[in-house]
């Protein structure tokens, strides 16, 4: 299925800094958690958008081979970009639910935070309300330990 998105092309270029070789990333996956990642070698977001709009439905119809689906209220989107002088722009992405019904899917902001595989990211790459969440953890934690009957020596 990986194969496939890297030759339709719904994948992402990046040259490495350090090796200077070529990486394709088209998604990253765990069980039933998916990334995909694209990029557009022109400015237009529009064409990006579209092309985010194409990989997500190739990615449904992959899925639906194997027996999997996917939900338009559990998806998500967010476009990063490091012009930040550029206007922002509304775009949506659809995904056909189980009737075929074109559903929007949530569009996460830079400055938004989402739960992905237990951790909280942000596309700014801001990383303040995962170390928050983990803060409450360990509070939480220690208030407990605190609190409980174990035996101290």
């Amino acid at each position: 299925m990986i194969e496939i998105m890297k030759e339709l092309h719904l994948s992402a270029s990046f040259i490495s800094p350090i090796t200077k070789k070529a990486i394709v990333l088209s998604l990253i996956a765990f069980v039933d958690d998916t990334e995909l990642f694209l990029t557009h070698s022109g400015n237009d977001v529009k064409v990006l958008v579209a092309k985010a709009s194409t990989a997500i439905k190739t990615w449904r119809k992959l899925l639906k081979v194997t027996g999997g689906t996917m939900h338009p209220e559990k998806c998500a989107w967010t476009l990063m970009r490091y012009d930040t002088k550029s206007k922002r722009n509304q775009h949506e992405i659809k995904l056909p639910d189980e009737e075929g019904v074109e559903i929007p899917i949530q569009k996460y902001e830079e400055k938004q935070s989402r739960e992905y595989l237990g951790i909280l990211q942000r596309t700014a790459g801001k990383e303040e309300d995962q170390i928050e969440a983990l803060m409450h953890k360990i509070e939480k934690w220690n208030n407990q330990m605190q609190a409980s009957k174990l035996y101290r020596p």
